[in-house]
């Protein structure tokens, strides 16, 4: 078993690659997209892009957590973090169903599928993260497995 700070390490490894790719990402792409989102009318593909690229900056924030640097109202934090999770998690969900749906050529079985599936998705993000705190593990007790098997 891992020691606590060989786990703490470990998080800051992961966010720090995570931080890293996102901002290099940023910086590729940027000019393309001023060229096509800032300068264009916003539209329904203009607000869940933002969503999918901006929430990635939880990252940010959970680092500085981690780091101890956000010491105040820590579980508010943590539960702002998880917010800006969920919405970045949504917009995908919704450009993922969409894209799904008009590549199996717009079946509606297919789109009440894949919406069913997101919506289950986001309900249970959205139930976890009020019991999100800062240290430990989420207040909120997840069903465990082992009371289907007895």
């Amino acid at each position: 078993m891992a020691s606590k700070a060989a786990t703490h390490y470990l998080q800051f490894d992961i966010q720090w690659a995570s931080i890293a790719l996102i901002w290099y990402d940023y910086a590729l792409t940027f000019p393309m997209e001023v060229q096509y989102f800032w300068t264009s009318k916003v539209r329904l593909s203009t607000f869940l892009y933002i969503l999918c690229r901006y929430a990635l900056l939880a990252n940010v924030l959970y680092l500085l957590d981690i780091a101890g640097k956000l010491t105040d109202n820590c579980n508010t934090w943590y539960q702002f973090i998880g917010a800006l999770s969920v919405l970045g998690r949504a917009a995908i969900i919704v450009v993922f169903t969409g894209r799904t749906w008009a590549v199996w050529g717009r079946n509606r079985f297919i789109l009440a599928y894949m919406s069913f599936l997101g919506v289950i998705c986001v309900a249970l993000d959205i139930t976890h993260v009020p019991g999100l705190r800062c240290s430990g593990g989420s207040s909120i007790p997840m069903l465990r497995m082992t009371s289907f098997l007895s």
